[in-house]
């Protein structure tokens, strides 16, 4: 089956929309002091590596490689406070 441009964008706003309510809901529990920030990261990149994954599987390169740019930016410390 030939992937349509709109097929590609409704693939990206799947993924994009999962990766924003994976950060946010994790760093608003960091920031409500629910769980500890290190926690949180932690959680963060571990569903990131799940979700990158899912993407390798599906071979969606463009994904993979965007999920692991936001990967990278946590790891490199980048306060929660900026995703949210």
């Amino acid at each position: 089956m030939a992937t349509t441009t709109k097929n590609m964008v409704e693939i990206a706003s799947a993924y994009t929309l999962i990766i924003h309510r994976l950060i946010d809901n994790n760093a608003r529990d960091a920031l409500n002091t629910i769980k500890p920030l290190s926690e949180a990261k932690s959680d963060i990149i571990r569903g990131l590596k799940s979700l990158q994954e899912c993407a390798r599987y599906a071979g969606d390169h463009a994904a993979y490689m965007a999920i692991n740019d936001a990967i990278e930016r946590i790891e490199s410390g980048k306060p929660l406070r900026d995703f949210v």
